[in-house]
């Protein structure tokens, strides 16, 4: 059983920014098996038209779908190819507020009575999280933290906007030491991979969170389960959900 823990805003009510010229294209699922030749019928439309259209990633493990600069006129040409179920405008997706300083929280989790005055205590299994993988999807993860004691690895940089396998904004880190770190964490002996998803000012696109995503369903590795985490908000997406979905189905 795939677990995710996805806590992406998507209130109707968040007015999203929508990157202009930029879309996530959904095959239909019957076209699932012909995923090359779909992305191919894609990239015919380009023939003859804007330099600037291009295929920008790839989901052939969620979704079923890519995500691709496209001019209006081809664009059209798109929405009309007879595999293609939707189309929807990218959009911007950036990092929730984080509270510092907050252990309370992580005393209450363990104990169902009512706390009473500081200090307080967290009850858990010395063993708790060991064999499990949790893929953090946020701004990255501070490589040479020392609170993970060797259990964080680097998987990969989907974030368009930057190129550096590291967090330099720290929302990334923030949530990665709430999952498995030794001193606030809840799951302190469980493996933490950095996925990132988010640009160095703590925003990103929604493309780039499902090419996230993705990656993770295609290289899953926990030996006792696989769990991903998003702290991002954003406007509501039917591809985003759709991914989800189908990473939970895994």
């Amino acid at each position: 059983m795939y677990l995710i823990n996805f806590s992406l805003l998507v209130a109707s009510l968040i007015q999203g920014q929508v990157i202009p010229g930029q879309y996530i294209v959904s095959f239909n699922n019957h076209a699932r098996s012909s995923f090359e030749s779909n992305v191919e019928a894609v990239e015919a439309q380009f023939v003859g038209r804007s330099l600037e259209n291009q295929v920008l990633h790839k989901f052939d493990s969620v979704l079923n779908g890519i995500s691709a600069k496209l001019d209006k006129s081809t664009l059209e040409r798109v929405k009309a190819l007879p595999n293609v179920e939707y189309v929807e405008e990218d959009g911007i997706v950036y990092a929730e507020a984080t509270q510092e300083n907050a252990p309370w929280g992580l005393a209450r989790i363990s104990q169902r009575e009512k706390l009473g005055s500081a200090p307080y205590t967290y009850n858990y299994d010395e063993n708790a999280g060991k064999g499990v993988n949790i893929y953090v999807l946020d701004t990255g993860i501070n490589v040479d933290h020392e609170d993970f004691e060797g259990r964080l690895t680097w998987g990969i940089t989907t974030a368009s906007d930057s190129e550096d396998d590291n967090d330099f904004k720290g929302h990334g880190t923030h949530c990665a030491g709430s999952a498995a770190g030794t001193k606030y964490g809840v799951a302190k002996k469980a493996n933490v991979i950095a996925v990132k998803v988010l640009g160095d000012d703590g925003t990103g696109s929604k493309s780039d969170s499902i090419a996230g995503i993705n990656w993770v369903v295609k290289n899953k590795s926990g030996v006792k389960g696989n769990v991903i985490t998003m702290s991002i908000g954003g406007s509501v997406s039917e591809a985003q959900n759709k991914a989800v979905d189908d990473a939970v189905d895994e």
